[in-house]
């Protein structure tokens, strides 16, 4: 007689389980140099968002005039997103590292990264990749000159047609401090659309 083994082999995952992954979806590269499209509409958006930021109206004026300049340029690999914004008033490297579930482990431990953001400020950023790896979020905290209010902030492509036409879409979402009792930090989001070039 002959005996029949079965061997059983691990499943290979096609993608991770759960809710917040380390990594993107298969089909999404946010790599590319991006140029934000500006309008009257996005201008006085973006004022009002830096307004419940704190920022003060001759900083807000500034900010909306080079508005037109910006450059995202964007490296993305694996677990990392490399970016370096640029404006006539000087350029914000950082990157940033993905934490969550991977295709060999669903468990995992969140990582902080130490950045200095534009205004010369220590800050601790932690992202992950959600929405089945279609959206990279990250949420930045410990910003001293903003009364203990968190940034986060959701990137994704929108296709549109095709790949070709894609554009990056950036949700920018500010959330005051509750414990803080300043009124000129308020809860506010703007939602940046770039060109690629």
């Amino acid at each position: 007689t002959t005996t029949m083994m079965n061997i059983i082999q691990p499943l290979q995952k096609d993608k991770p389980s759960g809710p917040r992954w380390a990594i993107a979806a298969k089909d999404v590269n946010l790599t590319g140099t991006w140029k934000p499209i500006v309008n009257s509409k996005f201008k006085s958006e973006y004022d009002e968002y830096l307004k419940c930021c704190g920022q003060n109206m001759i900083f807000r004026n500034l900010a909306v005039t080079v508005l037109g300049f910006v450059t995202e340029i964007i490296e993305h690999e694996g677990t990392s997103l490399a970016m370096s914004g640029t404006t006539p008033a000087g350029s914000w490297k950082r990157t940033l590292v993905s934490s969550g579930a991977n295709l060999t482990t669903d468990s995992f431990e969140t990582i902080h990264v130490d950045v200095v953001d534009p205004d010369g400020d220590l800050v601790q950023v932690e992202s992950y990749w959600q929405d089945d790896g279609y959206t990279h979020t990250s949420i930045l905290r410990g910003k001293p000159r903003t009364g203990g209010g968190i940034f986060e902030t959701r990137r994704y492509l929108d296709l549109g047609k095709d790949d070709a036409n894609a554009k990056l879409v950036c949700e920018s979402i500010f959330y005051s401090s509750p414990s803080n009792n300043n009124k000129k930090f308020q809860n506010a989001n703007v939602t940046w659309t770039f060109e690629k070039v």
